[in-house]
């Protein structure tokens, strides 16, 4: 593999960036040419890109089958406000805010989230989920809001362990998020912008 493929391998796009076109919901031939000119590590899709259960399943289907080698396909379902299948009305389970979760105290509920995330990903063919939200709430005005667990480090701590081992015991992979204080940054820059 020469450096300009090692390159692309460490990457995760939206398929609208390699083929041009301006709403993806199918892999076809420009798919297939897009992957063959730049072989990169993996897909996400958000919420334009799904319309109907059996249209992502072979969307997905598609788009491995053009790479040489297999991708990530990836996606945000946290659950709550952030479900990109969850939210699209395509018989996908709907997953209550972490902060529901985190209220309860109750890391079974993290693990049980963690289980029916994974399965469900893993039948429509996702293999990465952008989830779940590590941040902790240190403000609550946060721009995180309800996508955390809580404003307990340990308690945050425990449940994003819980429900990253389940997600991860069902064969997808998880990505925790976000960059350390990103709640706190966003709250600072909205915070700076009103000042002016």
């Amino acid at each position: 593999m020469g450096i300009g493929d090692k390159i692309y391998q460490m990457m995760i796009v939206t398929p609208e960036s390699i083929t041009g076109v301006e709403k993806a919901t199918e892999a076809g031939e420009a798919t297939k040419a897009a992957i063959e000119k730049y072989p990169v590590g993996g897909l996400i899709y958000f919420s334009k890109n799904i319309v109907s259960e059996n249209q992502i399943k072979n969307m997905i289907n598609n788009s491995q089958s053009y790479s040489k080698i297999p991708l990530f396909i990836s996606v945000d379902e946290e659950g709550g406000r952030v479900a990109r299948l969850g939210n699209a009305d395509i018989g996908f389970p709907i997953i209550p805010s972490m902060k529901e979760i985190g209220d309860s105290n109750d890391i079974g509920k993290a693990s049980e989230i963690g289980e029916t995330l994974g399965t469900a990903l893993k039948e429509y063919g996702f293999n990465l989920n952008f989830a779940p939200d590590s941040d902790v709430v240190i403000n609550s005005a946060s721009s995180i809001g309800d996508r955390s667990f809580g404003s307990d480090p340990q308690l945050v701590g425990r449940m994003v362990s819980a429900e990253i081992r389940a997600m991860q015991s069902k064969g997808v992979s998880s990505c925790m998020k976000h960059f350390p204080g990103l709640g706190s940054a966003c709250l600072l820059y909205t915070s700076d912008a009103a000042d002016e």
